[in-house]
């Protein structure tokens, strides 16, 4: 099921390490200031730390989107899936969260372990300008703390957009 963010409780310890790891992505983007170089440096930490199955960071470049830095499994190149949570952010212009990624007809995954995605959309002059992505092998584990948190760090990451 693919849902648009409602509001719902913050699980404590989700929290507390968001909280440790957008201290470290802060000191990162504000000392290096430049976008490429600080999603390929946060975006490990990110994976590791907030246990995703993978993770990436694509820009709008037109109406296709570029793969700027990932971890996880190999992925593929298909970005123009209109069923996935990337093509739901642009066309809503929010974030989106997909529960159980097998529930969605046609859906194609970015990983063969992914069961739940979130996506997370930065602006810049009012358009999605950066889409945060990222995958889970466990259903239903993005929730409320995530799309807060990991809004969080986009618009941290709209500074230097």
């Amino acid at each position: 099921m693919m849902r648009l963010p409602e509001n719902k409780s913050i699980d404590v310890d989700k929290q507390l390490r968001y909280e440790e790891v957008l201290k470290n992505i802060r000191k990162i983007v504000y000392s290096d200031g430049k976008l490429t170089s600080s999603l390929q440096k946060i975006t490990p930490i990110l994976c590791q730390h907030m246990q995703y199955t993978w993770l990436g960071f694509y820009m709008v470049k037109g109406d296709a989107l570029s793969v700027e830095a990932f971890c996880g499994p190999a992925i593929h190149k298909n970005t123009s899936n209109p069923q996935g949570a990337r093509n739901q952010v642009l066309a809503n212009e929010c974030t989106v969260i997909i529960e159980e990624v097998e529930q969605i007809p046609k859906y194609i995954p970015v990983s063969e372990h992914e069961k739940s995605e979130i996506a997370v959309p930065a602006f810049k002059s009012y358009e999605v300008a950066l889409i945060l992505n990222a995958g889970s092998n466990q259903i239903n584990y993005f929730d409320e703390t995530d799309r807060l948190n990991l809004q969080r760090l986009m618009h941290l990451l709209e500074e230097i957009l």
